[in-house]
């Protein structure tokens, strides 16, 4: 009877396996048919690659199971160890093992007898080949604000302080604290730009699923990089790093607006702020600023949108509005609209917007602003 010391996955790294045998029963070179490597079998999901294959009546010898030798034998516990090793081929040979594959090695039933002539009965173990490297791919980092995604393409933040949660999945379980020759997911395993954190943590217990709260500190990008070799799955693969697995903007600037009022003749110095003014008609520019407006279209500003007072604006369409573009570094949007005058009661006028009317791509509103303050005097 031979017995295995368990289940272990292996690595391109760990390729060459020590095989412990331990026969219950005393062989030795005086039994009748010793224990040898023909008495061995490896096979790969269930196929024979190496040793006697009863299908074909033949050995095979894909793989080298070399240095099969005899250890101690105790008879007073009637048993032999043996040890074997076994040489799996490099990731590149032709017939390199597939990554998950299922690696068995097995003792052939009645291959050999015991020094009293009793046949073996035969026993295996077996272990899952894992050759590819853990990563962070980016699709399995997720960074929220409140329940806002913001690490899309071109994301924007606007946590009011700084504070975001960051999810990842990892593409391969991470070994646990306690395995003394890996390391486990770590903060270590990340390079920040931007951002502090204190650590992560695993979710639920979980060897593939991890979170942490990363602060920004101070508006603009914010990057996240996976490190290289900072981390190893279970059968022992370093990770490889992947770059930058995350990145957005934090932005808590509110977008501001403001007008520039023009007369008859677009004369910029015929109607002044808090001034008296008898023209007939006024064109205001109402120019939209923010350092993230990014696409224009993200503003949708109408003149509804504007508390215009007593004043008379006409139809809720602009004379001239912004054209719609993608550019992500356009920081103002112009909105342009004519109103006579003609029709207006002397005295004090105002224009003003609320409180978030609009917002930038962060999510930010403006702020509630009175824009423009004028005196009509047509007589």
């Amino acid at each position: 009877e031979t017995q295995n010391d368990g289940n272990f996955s292996s690595s391109a790294v760990h390729s060459v396996h020590p095989l412990p045998f331990t026969i219950g029963g005393v062989v030795t070179a005086n039994s009748p048919d010793a224990f040898g490597a023909d008495d061995i079998q490896v096979l790969v999901d269930g196929q024979i690659v190496t040793g006697y294959d009863e299908s074909i009546g033949q050995f095979v010898t894909e793989y080298d199971v070399s240095d099969l030798s005899a250890g101690s034998t105790d008879l007073h516990a009637l048993t032999t160890t043996y040890t074997a090793t076994l040489t799996l081929p490099a990731d590149t040979a032709d017939n390199a093992i597939a990554n998950n594959a299922v690696v068995m090695v097995r003792v052939i039933p009645n291959a050999f007898l015991d020094d009293a002539g009793n046949p073996c009965i035969g026993s295996s173990y077996q272990w899952t080949n894992d050759t590819v490297a853990p990563t962070i791919p980016p699709t399995g980092v997720t960074v929220k604000n409140g329940t806002k995604v913001v690490n899309n393409s071109g994301g924007y933040g606007n946590a009011a302080s700084g504070a975001y949660t960051v999810d990842f999945t990892l593409s391969d379980a991470s070994v646990t604290e306690t395995t003394t020759d890996a390391t486990q997911f770590a903060l270590a395993a990340l390079e920040l730009t931007n951002l502090t954190c204190t650590g992560v943590s695993a979710v639920n217990g979980s060897t593939t699923n991890f979170t942490g709260t990363f602060t920004a500190d101070g508006e603009g990008a914010c990057e996240i990089k996976e490190k290289a070799g900072t981390f190893h799955d279970r059968a022992g693969n370093p990770n490889t790093g992947s770059a930058t697995i995350a990145s957005w903007t934090h932005d808590v600037t509110k977008p501001t607006i403001e007008v520039v009022p023009y007369g008859v003749g677009s004369s910029a110095t015929s109607i002044v702020a808090g001034k008296d003014t008898n023209e007939a008609e006024i064109t205001l520019e109402f120019k939209v600023s923010d350092a993230n407006v990014g696409e224009l279209t993200d503003i949708d500003l109408s003149p509804s949108d504007l508390n215009w007072g007593v004043l008379q604006y006409g139809d809720d369409t602009w004379d001239s509005e912004p054209a719609t573009t993608t550019s992500a570094t356009t920081t103002s949007a112009t909105y342009v609209k004519t109103i006579s005058l003609t029709s207006v009661a002397n005295g004090s006028k105002t224009i003003s917007i609320t409180a978030d009317t609009f917002f930038d791509r962060a999510g930010n509103g403006n702020a509630e602003t009175t824009l423009f303050s004028f005196t009509v005097d047509t007589q």
